[in-house]
């Protein structure tokens, strides 16, 4: 149903000869299915349309998407087990365990035993650690990302990549496999600069949305 109903508008260009120079914007499905093949087999995957890729990297992200493990605002719950500790709706895990039954009946045990004591106990001085946003580096941070350059680790919008020509049908088969092996590491560099600034993105409205938290219950505290 998502894939049928969910549109992107996307902006095609603009009516020629008009005097208020009206641009025509169309709405193409958001999401597609297709196939692709990893490793001998036939996977399903549904991709994202261009424009909403683009649009993820610049747009904000306040009412699109926010993360699960967010900056609590009161005092995190002390740890007093492996997996109880820290959010008060979400369960946590003390050890991060990637799918193995065996690491998890050995944090299990080593927490029955005390072994954790001194970690949950260090866990629970940073909890209580406030959260506080550095309104000066914020603005900064903001500043350089509204400007849509590259600065420090923050790439630009638009990576300016320059791709080598494609050699011709009767170049050396080593030349043409250089120059398939070049153009897939640009590939690779264009897309994790968008990844990056995705997550630039992500982590402003997360500090954004921390800082407007905090007023709020500063407003409440002094009511």
């Amino acid at each position: 149903m998502l894939i049928h109903v969910a549109k992107i508008p996307v902006e095609a260009g603009s009516i020629e000869g008009s005097e208020s120079s009206e641009k025509i914007v169309q709405n193409f499905p958001a999401f597609h299915h297709c196939y692709e093949y990893l490793q001998g087999r036939k996977l399903g995957v549904i991709k994202l349309h261009p424009e909403l890729i683009r649009r993820l990297g610049i747009d904000s992200l306040k009412f699109v998407a926010m993360g699960k493990s967010l900056p609590m605002v009161v005092s995190p719950l002390p740890w007093t087990d492996w997996d109880e500790g820290g959010y008060y709706y979400s369960r946590s895990k003390v050890v991060r365990i990637k799918e193995s039954v065996e690491q998890k009946q050995y944090v299990k045990a080593a927490a029955k035993k005390g072994h954790l004591d001194h970690l949950f106990a260090g866990l629970d001085v940073l909890g209580r650690t406030a959260w506080k946003i550095n309104r000066k580096v914020f603005d900064v941070v903001l500043g350089v990302w509204n400007q849509e350059k590259e600065f420090a680790e923050i790439p630009p919008v638009e990576p300016d990549v320059d791709y080598p020509p494609e050699p011709e049908p009767s170049a050396d088969p080593k030349v043409r496999w250089e120059w398939v092996q070049e153009m897939k590491r640009l590939h690779t560099a264009r897309k994790n600069a968008h990844s990056t600034r995705c997550d630039v993105n992500f982590k402003i409205e997360i500090a954004r949305a921390v800082s407007i938290s905090f007023v709020i219950l500063l407003c409440q505290t002094l009511d």
